[in-house]
């Protein structure tokens, strides 16, 4: 279930991941995060996806630094985080934290 929230004009609508590849190593967790700008002018701002353990914990994170949306605007962002093996198996959910500048 991903946990959605709103920061400084920026609503995360959704965030959908997967694994997508794997190996004795690592599992590739592709993700789409669904971003819109509630407000009336261009909005920046940095995204920390979280992958989160049954508890909650944090297992790993991915930054996505200088984003960018335009007035009243969706868009989403399509990425992947390589994590180790034995966390990657115990990723349960994902959560997003945004950060307006």
């Amino acid at each position: 279930e991903p946990k959605v929230r709103s920061s400084g004009g920026v609503k995360v609508v959704s965030i959908v991941g997967r694994v997508t590849e794997q190996n004795e190593v690592w599992w590739k967790w592709a993700y789409v995060l669904t971003v819109a700008n509630t407000n009336a002018e261009p909005i920046f701002f940095d995204a920390n996806v979280q992958f989160l353990d049954k508890d909650g914990f944090v297992v790993d994170e991915k930054e996505e630094y200088n984003l960018s949306l335009g007035a009243h605007l969706t868009n989403r962002i399509s990425d992947y985080d390589l994590i180790n093996l034995p966390s990657a198996a115990s990723v349960k959910s994902l959560k997003v934290i945004t950060a307006v500048k």
